[in-house]
């Protein structure tokens, strides 16, 4: 079993990141769970909507017929919105699980599964209505939703409208900073929201816009920290009003659930509490709706900034590394240099691309999925270029350049350099689209012309390619 057999990007969301355009993670329990029908697909559509508006690119994640996918059709969409049976919450513990019942089997990825699928495919920021947390009475079930784990161990952004209101809040902040996330408000105050309310009485750091929260997720990538981050978006006001009715529900059935016992029940506290809350305030999920939006909205917004910030930290470099000829023990000529296939093809692309950006190649390492080129070296055979458009797969020829033997010096470092040499002529190109296949070629070309020149150099990399 590989990687490619159970993760399926979007054509659209892997062009945008294999272009570097901001990509906005949406999950889908609240379609398979979360929503009535037929208001669950209008909002998955209409959250996507708003992503798009705000510039960045949706990518709703499901399970669907034994294959994680990431960006959903229209029809994808329109299904796991419809479907009855075999509709699982596909949470990190039972991704697998969900997976392995195969065809015909949905599943709606929650809070936790669709941060480390987002993860896996590279996407760095995710929207959702609101998050799980510490259940009231925890202290004796140990009901704690996964999502606050996740959030401690996987590098996703979440924008979300605080913890569910029938949680322990004030627990769930507790937690969370225990697990080394950082929690944070859009609200002006720094109150953390409370789903339904923008207010909670509990308050965090706050951020002023989009562009403070990119620059604090910029910085928690440059340290290389491997936890999420929270940000909690007010519910808009126009849905306050509404909010207040609906906070006062529950904070009624929570009265009702202790004087009843429920909340001594562990895990079937909180569907109790869900159901006495819709029946006492109807318009829950018109509200449910208006602070998904927003909250998809925001999270474009970020995404967008978080670009911003990244191109804005790119510095030009013009170093050039190398070793002066040392030492020798006997008569001849000894050279030492630096060496490695890394250190070949990054000394390469260094020489030809001195004062490109270092940061430009940051994320360079990306899934299989999401590769449309190869160049497969065949030695003195030549390179064969293959590239995948869409579902059709193009193959050109491209012959090795001729070699004059009586200049050939060292065979070491040939290959690094061709490496070198493409990846700087890709990154002059500066196009923001895939190459077409003569670009292809002329990459080719470039890269074995400098080639070459390594061959007649006594270095492991030509000093020079002119």
């Amino acid at each position: 079993m590989t990687l490619r057999a159970c993760l399926s990007v979007s054509g659209g969301v892997r062009a945008a990141l294999h272009e570097g355009r901001p990509v906005v993670a949406l999950e889908s329990t609240i379609i398979t769970h979360g929503l009535p029908r037929p208001i669950n697909y209008k909002t998955a559509v209409a959250a996507e909507e708003a992503v798009r508006k705000a510039g960045a690119e949706p990518a709703t994640i499901a399970l669907l017929d034994g294959k994680a996918h990431v960006g959903l059709t229209r029809s994808q969409l329109a299904r796991i919105a419809e479907a009855k049976e075999n509709v699982y919450k596909a949470s990190r513990a039972n991704l697998a699980q969900t997976l392995a019942q195969g065809k015909g089997h949905v599943g709606g990825t929650t809070v936790s599964g669709t941060m480390a699928l987002a993860h896996l495919a590279g996407i760095r920021i995710f929207a959702t209505g609101g998050i799980g947390g510490v259940h009231r009475g925890a202290e004796s079930s140990m009901d704690i939703s996964a999502d606050l784990v996740e959030l401690g161990r996987t590098p996703v952004a979440v924008f979300s409208s605080g913890a569910k209101s029938i949680l322990d809040i004030p627990r769930t902040l507790e937690y969370l900073e225990t697990q080394g996330v950082p929690v944070m408000s859009f609200h002006p105050s720094g109150e953390f929201p409370s789903f339904y309310s923008a207010r909670s009485g509990l308050h965090v750091p706050s951020v002023r816009d989009a562009h403070d929260a990119a620059r604090i997720i910029a910085y928690n990538r440059a340290l290389q920290l491997q936890n999420g981050l929270l940000f909690g978006v007010p519910i808009p006001a126009e849905f306050e009003k509404e909010g207040a009715v609906i906070q006062a529900a529950v904070e009624r059935a929570v009265r009702e659930s202790v004087e009843l016992g429920i909340d001594r029940q562990g895990k079937l506290a909180t569907p109790w509490l869900l159901r006495r809350v819709a029946e006492l305030a109807q318009q829950s999920v018109t509200s449910n709706i208006g602070l998904v939006l927003n909250n998809a909205r925001v999270a474009a917004e970020c995404a967008v900034a978080l670009e911003e910030v990244s191109q804005s930290n790119i510095q030009p470099s013009g170093m050039r590394i190398s070793l002066p000829a040392v030492h020798s023990t006997a008569k001849g000529h000894v050279r030492f240099s630096l060496g490695g296939v890394a250190q070949n093809m990054a000394s390469a692309a260094q020489t030809i691309l001195a004062d490109r950006a270092s940061a430009l190649v940051d994320d360079a390492s990306m899934l299989s999925e999401l590769v449309d080129v190869q160049l497969i070296k065949m030695g003195p055979l030549g390179v064969l270029v293959v590239h995948r458009c869409g579902d059709q797969t193009q193959v050109a020829y491209a012959p090795a350049h001729a070699l004059e033997a009586s200049k050939l010096v060292n065979t070491t470092g040939a290959g690094d350099t061709f490496t070198g040499a493409v990846v700087a002529a890709l990154c002059e190109m500066q196009t923001g689209a895939s190459p077409s296949m003569e670009q292809l070629l002329s990459l080719v070309d470039r890269g074995q012309a400098a080639a070459l020149r390594t061959l007649y150099s006594d270095e492991a990399v030509a000093p020079s390619f002119t």
